[in-house]
């Protein structure tokens, strides 16, 4: 048994609390054991989603309409064809 195991939302605070509702308390242990005391940046969704768009809307091909991916990445329909069809 690791002492850390014994750690449960119960014993955390404010923010510590939120992240481990929103991660869970697994998750939360392991950013404790790896990342303790540090500062972490957490990228913006919109910032992951542009670096890389062209991967994410490959990806949502086969699982949403082709009016859905249009609306929710912003792009024309000839740039949702140019990578459907993974042209440059």
């Amino acid at each position: 048994m690791n002492v850390i195991d014994l750690i449960e939302i119960k014993h955390l605070k404010g923010e510590q609390k939120e992240l481990a509702e929103t991660i869970g308390i697994e998750a939360y242990r392991k950013l404790l054991l790896n990342y303790s005391g540090d500062r972490l940046f957490i990228s913006r969704f919109d910032t992951i989603v542009s670096y890389n768009k062209e991967e994410l809307i490959r990806a949502a091909i086969d699982k949403f309409s082709e009016a859905e991916i249009i609306s929710f990445f912003r792009i024309s329909k000839r740039e949702f064809e140019r990578i459907r069809l993974g042209c440059k």
